[in-house]
């Protein structure tokens, strides 16, 4: 409400201003107003005139800058994130279940958004998660750490754009620990394997606004992250969740 007041205020000024600025050289404005506001207004005419073309030229580039979304927006998207979690856990179950014979590994999963600080990115954090049972979980450490570009595999995801893959015995993709800072090495030393996934934007040349993950203690061997077939499933949901998540490609505050 205060902001379409503000508005409003600020319509008012520029579409009248000039008009008014111009009407205090008229007869009548002396007749009704006397003469002491419009000779006052003539004086500085010039004034009231840069003026008010400083506030369209203001008013018109705040227009033209994309505003992160408050951090109280993400809460909206919870329960249509939950049911995609949903998803994911019961089409990668069955299909891992599917190709071993055996049980699916435990795992969890997690969107991580852009977090932006005045106009700065700051990182990726966790904004989303969940798990194929309630016994695991994130840590509180796990969900305040902000992620920057090309640490572990969220932020080599990030930065490359194309999907990253770790495991903790295969040399093959065990690069993304090397990047890790010593801050997180506590809460990732348990983590066998993870693949995370940019989430694009569809309108906004393609940035990547965010990443899906998922981890499990179990290594790659069981949790089958580089396979196409397992890659295909998260890809689907990846696509649904960038246009759902598009309102956030310019970042939470």
């Amino acid at each position: 409400m205060k902001k379409k007041i503000t508005d409003l205020i600020i319509d008012s000024l520029i579409f009248s201003g000039l008009p008014l600025v111009r009407a205090a050289n008229l007869e009548s404005t002396k007749t009704y107003f006397g003469n002491d506001i419009p000779n006052f207004v003539t004086k500085h005419e010039i004034i009231f005139i840069i003026a008010i073309v400083s506030i369209f030229i203001i008013r018109q580039t705040f227009s033209l800058i994309e505003f992160p979304e408050k951090n109280d927006k993400v809460d909206e998207f919870t329960n249509i994130i939950g049911a995609i979690f949903t998803d994911i856990v019961k089409e990668y179950s069955t299909k891992v279940a599917e190709i071993s014979n055996g049980a699916s590994p435990t795992f969890r999963v997690n969107i991580m958004l852009k977090k932006r600080k005045y106009f700065f990115f700051t990182g990726m954090k966790i904004y989303y998660f969940g798990s194929s049972i309630e016994k695991i979980h994130y840590s509180e450490d796990e969900l305040d750490y902000l992620w920057s570009k090309s640490e572990g595999t969220c932020g080599s995801a990030w930065d490359n754009s194309r999907i990253c893959i770790y495991d903790k015995k295969d040399n093959t993709f065990r690069r993304p620990v090397k990047s890790l800072k010593s801050r997180v090495r506590p809460f990732v030393s348990k983590i066998g394997s993870v693949i995370s996934i940019p989430i694009w934007s569809k309108t906004d040349n393609k940035c990547v606004f965010g990443i899906l993950s998922l981890d499990s203690s179990f290594t790659i061997d069981r949790t089958l992250f580089d396979r196409d077939d397992i890659v295909d499933i998260l890809a689907k949901h990846v696509v649904r969740l960038s246009l759902i998540l598009e309102k956030f490609r310019n970042g939470v505050w």
